[in-house]
């Protein structure tokens, strides 16, 4: 949790002890790695802050509440990137925006992608804010580059979540829309097959293609839905004894 949160150890001790208070922004992100709702994020957070009025031991030059206001700018923007990859609906949200009829309504969008009012909201201004979306004068919205793709160059925690819960939809898919109509609507399979795990890289690069050719298939023509379109390629067995 401390290398996740991006603390010390002994730092995330001392406020487990309640010897230190929280900053807003450790508060936002703990709240997203131990998963919890919208509610219980803002009553954490308003906590954290009240906490910090009334301890006397942070209670500081004005000089230095300025530096710090400033400091927090990052520190917000930096939880506006991890959240956009931690929480599953960010990217069906910018997906949604290039469909026909889409509506510019955080109603209208909950409804479409199953999750609450304030979440897709939030969703919005989030990615606003990152300029992952862009707003015109007139309340369209449209996506700021034609594609976004995780895309990670070493193992991230945000990115792990990001990948956890989508293979997550994916399994209530499966248990939830087991009538045929939907059956023929999606693809779930997979493959056990003996490799030489030297040829991995030239597997990650062939599947990368294979997702830039699928995306340049389906994106065209009528585009009305948002589908989500998961690759594992694991390792089953421990290593040679």
């Amino acid at each position: 949790l401390a290398r996740d949160m991006g603390v010390s150890q002994p730092l995330l001790s001392l406020i487990f002890s309640r010897r230190r208070s929280l900053t807003p922004a450790q508060a936002k992100k703990a709240s997203l790695l131990l998963k919890l709702s919208s509610t219980q994020e803002r009553e954490l957070v308003d906590a954290t802050m009240l906490t910090s009025k009334r301890n006397p031991r942070v209670q500081v030059s004005l000089e230095e509440q300025q530096s710090r206001r400033e400091s927090n700018k990052y520190k917000d923007l930096d939880y506006d990137r991890f959240s956009a990859l931690a929480k599953w609906y960010h990217m069906p949200i910018l997906a949604l925006v290039s469909t026909k009829n889409f509506k510019n309504n955080p109603s209208w969008i909950a409804r479409r992608l199953g999750i609450t009012t304030d979440e897709a909201r939030e969703g919005l201004e989030r990615l606003i804010r990152l300029g992952i979306l862009i707003s015109d004068d007139n309340g369209s919205l449209k996506a700021a580059d034609d594609r976004v793709e995780l895309s990670p160059k070493r193992s991230e925690s945000a990115v792990r979540e990001h990948h956890s819960q989508m293979m997550k939809r994916a399994e209530e898919t499966m248990r939830t829309q087991t009538d045929d109509e939907s059956w023929k609507k999606r693809d779930i399979s997979s493959l056990s097959m003996a490799i030489d795990p030297e040829r991995i890289p030239e597997a990650k690069a062939l599947l990368k293609r294979f997702k830039e050719d699928l995306t340049s298939l389906v994106t065209e023509g009528n585009v009305k839905e948002v589908y989500q379109f998961n690759v594992q390629l694991f390792p089953l067995t421990k290593g040679e004894l």
